[in-house]
């Protein structure tokens, strides 16, 4: 079989060299890939912002395998390459560490006002010391409530634990007898809603968690809470959560994705103090690059050694 591979974005020099080893063509491209290239190559890692559909797939005859770097795959039509015989395989061990500490960083920035404070001291000159104009509040002895329990969710409850903070979760796809001891699984969303101190978010994109936390969930809320969402923009209707904090609904947000992305110059949220925010980043780290580099490449290798990839999201019936 060719051994073709056309990577839309340089995910590093370990995974190319690696290809390149084994004997792959290798082309790396920036942004969507043109047609000269897909009408040839075996092998698609699409990147972040390519869409994989039916318009694309009819440009890639040769396309046997496509791998998506992270978690999320929302971008690719997996039934549709299920149909045409093509594996579509992703890296989700890859940057679950990093994502999870991110959200701490974020619980961490929001519940100690980093943000205000940190302006405060920088640009209030010479009024700057002024230790009390913003309070605080520990991460101990508060609920956590963490929507999905995946990979990142439970790394997450593992690093909360540490703190001193309780854990209560919310995942109907949940196995209770792998989840640990000190995770109390709610029965309703609304449920742990009304209980948690923080929310951190951990579920994948799509229409049936579009939205899931709206004026109405958000309303549930306690009005010392703190929302995280590290997971996808679309979780979270922006409109909704604007209004809530600013009209004091809730106390904070700690955000790493948007509806939109980039943002819009002048995204209302931006413009609350209450409000710690990052572009994305969550799973950017030196340390997740690697992992993920790895990952791509045992797929790759996997799959040309006649085997289904390590990490397949499905089981097209002729992948050869």
């Amino acid at each position: 079989m060719e051994k073709t591979v056309y990577i839309v974005r340089d995910h590093g020099e370990l995974l190319r060299r690696g290809l390149e080893e084994q004997g792959f063509d290798v082309t790396v491209g920036d942004g969507t890939p043109r047609e000269e290239h897909l009408s040839r190559c075996r092998v698609l890692l699409p990147g972040g912002k390519v869409t994989v559909d039916s318009a694309l797939l009819d440009k890639a005859p040769e396309l046997r395998l496509i791998v998506k770097s992270g978690v999320g795959y929302d971008r690719i039509d997996v039934p549709e390459c299920t149909r045409r015989g093509i594996y579509v395989a992703n890296t989700p061990m890859t940057n679950y560490i990093s994502v999870a500490e991110h959200a701490l960083m974020l619980m961490l920035a929001v519940s100690k006002k980093v943000y205000p404070i940190s302006l405060y001291l920088r640009h209030e000159y010479p009024d700057f010391w002024c230790r009390e104009r913003y309070e605080g509040s520990e991460l101990y002895g508060k609920v956590l409530g963490v929507v999905g329990l995946g990979n990142i969710g439970r790394r997450v409850a593992e690093l909360a634990r540490a703190f001193g903070m309780e854990i209560a979760g919310f995942d109907p796809y949940a196995d209770p007898g792998r989840l640990p001891p000190y995770v109390k699984l709610e029965s309703s969303l609304e449920d742990l809603l009304g209980k948690a101190d923080i929310i951190t978010l951990h579920v994948a994109g799509g229409d049936s968690t579009r939205h899931m936390i709206g004026a109405g969930e958000l309303a549930l809320m306690k009005p010392t809470a703190i929302l995280i969402n590290v997971a996808r923009g679309s979780v979270v209707d922006e409109a909704a959560l604007f209004a809530a904090l600013r009209d004091g609904t809730i106390a904070g947000a700690g955000i790493d994705v948007f509806e939109e992305e980039p943002i819009r110059p002048h995204n209302p949220l931006m413009l609350l103090e209450n409000v710690v925010a990052t572009p994305h980043c969550a799973g950017n780290t030196q340390d997740a690059r690697l992992r993920t580099q790895r990952d791509c490449l045992t797929n790759i290798l996997d799959f040309y050694g006649g085997k289904a990839p390590r990490f397949a999201l499905n089981s097209p019936e002729r992948a050869q």
